[in-house]
């Protein structure tokens, strides 16, 4: 058993010895630990997101220093609409693409639909509100074009919620 100080905050443990953690199907709560630690890289990531922990994974998605795979969170996008505790810290992700902001709108949407206290001329028009404004203020234009700078912002990267390309790049020496 390790300790919950341990689990977030040693940088004893590697990523290698995270992950053995993670598949050894720890201690109730273990996870969230994890989930917490400052700069958690994505295959950290990867790894509880395939534990199906749905409150692990709530902790992931909380983790502004936490890194997320595109194709990862674009799974967690596809389940987030049957599982609310991961709702607010999906739409507060800061690295969401265009692609994702829209199938966030669209996912939370079709749960408000299924809603039987709301009528249909009212869920109409709700949907017809959600895309007339994606179409006509770009909200979800502006917030990749935002993501996109941040990616190429260096101060930013350790805040940035993807697995960037150009980093890698850097570090590299390339």
């Amino acid at each position: 058993m390790v300790s919950v100080q341990v689990l977030e905050n040693s940088l004893l443990l590697t990523d290698k010895d995270l992950l053995n953690i993670i598949a050894q199907r720890p201690q109730p709560g273990a996870l969230g630990d994890i989930c917490r630690r400052k700069n958690l890289c994505a295959g950290v990531g990867d790894g509880i997101v395939a534990t199906k922990d749905k409150k692990a994974v709530a902790e992931l998605l909380a983790n502004s220093r936490a890194q997320i795979r595109e194709e990862t969170l674009g799974r967690l996008i596809d389940e987030a609409r049957h599982v609310e505790i991961w709702h607010k810290p999906m739409v507060h992700w800061p690295a969401l693409t265009e692609g994702a902001v829209i199938r966030l709108a669209d996912n939370y949407f079709s749960v408000l639909e299924q809603r039987e206290d709301l009528d249909t001329v009212t869920i109409a028009k709700v949907k017809l509100e959600i895309h007339r404004g994606i179409e006509s203020s770009d909200v979800a234009s502006n917030i990749a074009k935002r993501n996109r700078k941040m990616a190429m912002t260096p101060s930013k990267l350790s805040v940035r919620k993807q697995i960037i390309p150009w980093k890698a790049s850097k570090m590299r020496g390339q």
